[in-house]
């Protein structure tokens, strides 16, 4: 799979969890992922190479690491947490 199904099958993933998500393609795709809450948490998720030259989804604007590619579900889960705690942090 290319970097671009990656995204999109984590952002199907997300939506399933009522994350709003969209894929940008570009020269570099990535996927922005909308919190349900304020809208100043939006997050950017890319793919990068990590550890032992594999994909990883990555927050872009850090570069910090959020699973293997094949590992999409702990990926959401990891995005729908921050996103989770950051929306509490507004309340």
């Amino acid at each position: 799979m290319s970097r671009l199904e990656h995204l999109e099958d984590l952002g199907r993933r997300l939506t399933d969890l009522g994350v709003g998500a969209r894929v940008v393609s570009g020269e570099v795709p990535v996927l922005r992922v909308e919190n349900p809450g304020p809208p100043t948490l939006d997050e950017v998720v890319g793919c990068q190479v990590g550890p032992q030259g594999a994909l990883w989804f990555s927050w872009v604007g850090s570069g910090v690491l959020l699973a293997p590619v094949g590992e999409a579900d702990v990926a959401r889960e990891r995005v729908a947490l921050v996103l989770a705690m950051a929306g509490g942090a507004e309340s």
